[in-house]
């Protein structure tokens, strides 16, 4: 089974939940190769308290930077100057999902975008959409920039109040289909995870496409 990469169509707007729903539905491990923010906040603690998975790895970050900025200016802050040579695919016996940071062409240094490193991988895409006003035009963008890649995209995933004009207009534009839904939530937990990914795990559109 191919990994898989969780893509963003900007900050914020999912990409970690989504991330521990698709670990917990395929008991996969995780890795995000470079993060930015403080330690109390890095997405790789979060995960591991939303999952339940059996030996469950969580692949230690390439970089992690302590400002929470693009990469490429986090880096400076710190007078490091990331190499695309330090992103290399973990070894391991399961499936790896991979969350990228930020939206699809954010800087890793000053030449080379992450998104042009991880399509170096022979990998799958999920691409994350928030339902937000302006989203239309960020995803628009982000399906763009990927097909151009010519990246496999497996589907799309809504977060937010379900916008059906929102979603059917994306759907119809790029032909995708929508692999999920994650609902405006009080409270993130490995409870939620777990109803989400039973719910996923049973739908048509991801037994087609793994």
């Amino acid at each position: 089974m191919k990994n898989i990469v969780v893509a963003g169509t900007g900050t914020d707007v999912g990409k970690t939940v989504v991330s521990a729903i698709l670990l917990q539905m395929f008991e996969a491990d995780y890795w995000k190769p470079v993060s930015c923010g403080s330690n109390e906040d890095r997405d790789s603690f979060k995960v591991k308290q939303l999952v339940n998975i059996p030996n469950f790895c969580c692949h230690p970050e390439a970089y992690h930077f302590s400002s929470p900025k693009s990469p490429h200016h986090a880096a400076a802050i710190e007078s490091i100057e990331p190499l695309s040579s330090k992103l290399c695919l973990p070894n391991s016996n399961r499936q790896i999902i991979i969350e990228s940071a930020g939206g699809v062409l954010v800087p890793l240094n000053n030449k080379e975008l992450l998104t042009d490193i991880f399509c170096n991988w022979d990998c799958n895409w999920v691409l994350v959409s928030r339902n937000q006003l302006g989203s239309i035009n960020h995803t628009l963008l982000s399906y763009e920039a990927l097909v151009q890649r010519s990246v496999n995209i497996l589907g799309i995933i809504f977060n937010g109040s379900q916008n059906d004009y929102t979603e059917k207009f994306i759907t119809d534009y790029t032909g995708l289909s929508i692999l999920g839904r994650v609902d405006e939530e009080s409270n993130i937990n490995s409870e939620i995870i777990m109803r989400y990914s039973e719910k996923w795990k049973n739908q048509n559109c991801w037994r087609e496409r793994i």
